[in-house]
């Protein structure tokens, strides 16, 4: 009985050192996988503050990776421009997943941008029936400003480069000196394509743009 019994467990542990011999190990060749929290493709006010909407990493063999996700890439809120944030994780078995955000950082008055037809009409005059050209800047560091390339105050005087700031549909050119002129001024959006500036120096002009 002694013997039998001794055959049976010898048997026995032989039997599972031939499966355990034949059974190939699983290897790990799936990923882990990330979701972004929020749209990839993001719009930032500039000058306002950004705040990553987050993240999750999960892996299929070895659970939640969230705290384990690499996050490279900055946005600089205070310059215009395109950003591209990249979250990276890997798991146990050494897969990689990476991911992408784009964050675009943009001048509220951007759609102003651009060239422009100008007619003038000042208080004291007719319409100039001369147009003239005009372009508009708008600035990269500082939100709804922008710079208006030519304007009149009168249909002699042509003053460069003047200052403005968007105010929702209101348009206020500061007092600021050009050319060695005082100008000041204020004016509203009429459409996408049109806006007006009245410059108060003395005389009162209006100077009516629409975009070319």
């Amino acid at each position: 009985m002694k013997t039998t019994t001794l055959f049976l467990c010898a048997a026995a542990v032989a039997m599972v050192a031939m499966t355990s011999c034949g059974k190939e190990e699983e290897t790990d060749t799936v990923a882990p996988a990330i979701t972004l929290v929020g749209a990839a493709e993001i719009d930032v006010t500039l000058n306002q503050s950004y705040t990553d909407p987050g993240y999750s990493a999960q892996d299929d063999t070895d659970g939640d990776l969230t705290d384990q996700v690499e996050v490279n890439g900055t946005v600089d809120v205070n310059q215009t421009g395109v950003y591209e944030l990249s979250y990276s994780v890997s798991d146990a078995a050494g897969n990689e997943t990476t991911l992408s955000r784009s964050v675009t950082v943009v001048n509220d008055a951007d759609f102003l941008g651009g060239m422009y037809s100008v007619s003038t009409n000042c208080a004291s005059s007719s319409w100039d029936n001369d147009d003239f050209m005009s372009f508009i800047t708008v600035s990269e560091t500082n939100n709804n400003a922008f710079t208006i390339s030519e304007l009149r105050f009168d249909l002699s005087t042509t003053v460069q480069s003047v200052d403005a700031m968007l105010d929702g549909q209101s348009i206020d050119v500061p007092n600021q000196t050009v050319d060695g002129e005082m100008v000041e001024g204020t004016g509203e959006v009429i459409s996408a394509d049109e806006f007006e500036i009245t410059l108060s120096t003395g005389n009162s002009c209006l100077n009516d743009f629409t975009r070319q």
